[in-house]
């Protein structure tokens, strides 16, 4: 995938984010997530899960909390478009959120503020296939 400058600085925003979430880095937080955060979880039975920041905050510090493994970071980017101050990716990722390895598509709205991505809206849809 051929990027322009701006894609690049897209995809290292993206690329910062999950190194951050994987290592649980709370401190980075606030850099990386817009205060009216929404992520939307859907999992393999269609079930659906809505965290706001503050709930999504609290999901990291727990992980960290409980002294589970730094996650794989590991990415395929699929889709990267920018509109403006709006960024549009699309990866896939292997995770192992608690005991399985799933298969995640991540779905990633962000928004230039102040010089910098940063994902305000986010759709996680859970596969069972590797």
């Amino acid at each position: 995938m051929k990027l322009t400058q701006p894609e690049k600085e897209l995809k290292a925003a993206v690329e910062h984010l999950i190194h951050s979430g994987c290592n649980y880095n709370l401190n980075e937080f606030g850099n990386i997530y817009t205060p009216d955060l929404k992520v939307v979880i859907i999992d393999p039975s269609s079930q659906v899960a809505i965290l706001n920041y503050e709930q999504n905050y609290e999901f990291f510090k727990a992980k960290r909390d409980s002294g589970a493994s730094p996650l794989e970071e590991t990415v395929n980017f699929v889709h990267l478009d920018i509109s403006g101050d709006y960024g549009y990716v699309v990866v896939i990722r292997h995770v192992a959120m608690d005991i399985e390895r799933q298969k995640v598509v991540f779905s990633l709205n962000l928004r230039k503020c102040d010089g910098v991505w940063k994902v305000f809206r986010e759709t996680a849809m859970i596969s069972d296939e590797l």
